[in-house]
């Protein structure tokens, strides 16, 4: 994984990996409000009042089709 520091991090909505030193990773977006006085966010599933420290792009999705899934 190539993590970056935060502050290189796109500020255009685009999905991202974020590492928090705490408690590890999760996917979130900057978020920035249409009030100006908000200078924007970390919007992810959690890590509420906590601010990332590095991020990541998120990995390509699989192409190849899985077709030895066990029945349940």
């Amino acid at each position: 994984m190539n993590w970056r520091e935060i502050e290189s991090a796109p500020r255009d909505g685009t999905m991202v990996l974020l590492y928090f030193s705490d408690t590890g990773t999760t996917i979130g977006k900057w978020h920035q409000p249409g009030n100006p006085a908000c200078k924007g966010f970390w919007a992810c599933a959690y890590h509420n009042k906590r601010y990332p420290t590095h991020w990541a792009p998120l990995p390509e999705a699989p192409t190849a089709e899985i077709t030895d899934v066990p029945a349940l």
